[in-house]
């Protein structure tokens, strides 16, 4: 596979991350709203199902980059095709667990009620029993796709990573436009999870249609069996026998790289804190009924996936990953502060639009989608534009791609859990919208 093109085994693996992104974001839609029906839809409570949901999804990933080279015998579109149809498992099984903890929830209110700490507590381990083993599930899915990636060159695995990444946005987009406009006013709640369990089958389905063919993958052998070989393999031995430099070159690219995890983990916390501060926002305009929510968070996942797709391109062409992650960090900065200016103004231009468009129940949709995006769209391309950056800045063709990409994903999904339940507590609270956005 040359360095500008993808085989096709590879191309038919993104649209089955496309297919499971999906899921996911329509898993995670309707799950939020079957636990607002338990816990209320306070911002407190959404923000504690939010932060189980990432917290799964943070432990999976870890889990997996560790336990990927325990499983580097099995073709890994296999193991990525059980992977699915495990959550598809799961998702019929949070219906039935959801049941079981309103007992359990109603007791602890009449008990804990009084105390707003200890309460919050029990309402997030409520939501981590329910939520664990399918969102752990879905977090272990990128480490094991990073295998995936590691199919052609070496140098181009973190671009392949990233472009994966990209793709299983993309299908979040989709899929969270799809459930909150579409799926939840027309064919109700649990009727919408069947689809998502359908549509890990087909992920799952195409993947070990892709294993089959002659152009899939061959299981990577285990890092133990590898021995180098070759004139290169030999020059590179006697190089790291001989020089003092390649190791402390060596100890730099760790450092480095250790810099670029706690940049992407920041980067993590700091958008959903631009989440929750722009959702707060854009309600005053927008409303706050499921649609307006739903278009704010799509607008949100749309920029991301652009941003990972741009930073994949960029990553391309070897630029320096500290220096592409600190440039895109002042973008988020610069245009999320120019944007505070813009949100003055939404008001006025709503106003503008809804009276010179008069447009139908539909198109005032669309106004709000270009009112959300206007404030959002581009600080959420640098945002997204971290993950694939970090990725080829870590290297992945150096050592195991999945350890690298579980703990990169990980160390974000914390920072994220970090960023939401920090604004959604304390600094929404005291500062305002406006406020966290500044800070």
């Amino acid at each position: 596979m040359s360095a500008g093109k993808f085989s096709l085994s590879f191309v038919g693996f993104m649209l089955c991350l496309v297919v499971s992104g999906m899921s996911g974001l329509i898993y995670e839609v309707a799950w939020v709203r079957s636990l607002e029906l338990v816990f209320g839809a306070t911002s407190f409570a959404v923000a504690t199902v939010l932060a189980a949901f990432m917290g799964g999804l943070a432990l999976g990933s870890l889990w997996m980059g560790r336990a990927a080279q325990r499983l580097a015998r099995f073709h890994p579109l296999r193991v990525y095709a059980v992977i699915e149809c495990l959550i598809g498992a799961a998702g019929l099984l949070v219906p039935l667990l959801l049941q079981a903890i309103v007992p359990l929830y109603q007791l602890s209110f009449t008990h804990l009620h009084a105390s707003f700490t200890l309460f919050s507590l029990w309402r997030l381990a409520l939501c981590g029993s329910v939520l664990l083993l399918p969102t752990a599930l879905m977090g272990a899915t990128l480490p094991i796709a990073s295998r995936v990636a590691a199919e052609g060159a070496a140098a181009e695995t973190g671009r392949r990573v990233g472009f994966l990444y990209a793709a299983n946005t993309f299908g979040a987009v989709i899929g969270c436009a799809a459930a909150g406009l579409a799926l939840l006013p027309s064919i109700g709640l649990r009727r919408t999870e069947w689809l998502a369990v359908g549509l890990n089958l087909l992920a799952a389905g195409g993947a070990i249609l892709l294993a089959r063919t002659r152009r899939g993958l061959r299981p990577e052998p285990a890092a133990d069996d590898r021995t180098p070989a070759g004139p290169a393999a030999t020059a590179a031995l006697e190089a790291a026998a001989a020089g003092t430099g390649a190791a402390r070159a060596g100890t730099g690219a760790a450092r480095a790289g250790h810099v670029l995890v706690a940049l992407y983990a920041i980067s993590g916390a700091t958008a959903m804190a631009y989440e929750v501060a722009w959702s707060r926002l854009l309600v005053l305009v927008l409303g706050s009924s499921t649609y307006s929510y739903t278009i704010m968070l799509t607008t949100f996942l749309l920029g991301l996936a652009s941003g990972a797709w741009i930073g994949a391109r960029l990553m391309q062409k070897r630029a320096h990953a500290l220096l592409a992650a600190a440039l895109s960090q002042v973008l988020v900065a610069l245009t999320t502060y120019l944007g505070l200016y813009l949100v003055r103004e939404l008001p006025y231009l709503y106003t503008v639009a809804h009276d010179r468009l008069q447009p139908s129940a539909r198109g005032l949709l669309g106004v709000q989608l270009a009112l959300a995006a206007g404030v959002m769209i581009l600080p959420t391309l640098g945002l997204g534009a971290m993950f694939p950056i970090t990725i080829a800045g870590l290297d992945p063709s150096r050592a195991g791609a999945p350890r690298i990409v579980g703990r990169a994903y990980a160390w974000n999904t914390l920072g994220a859990i970090a960023g939401s339940l920090l604004a959604g507590f304390c600094l929404v609270p005291r500062l305002g919208s406006r406020g966290t956005l500044v800070a």
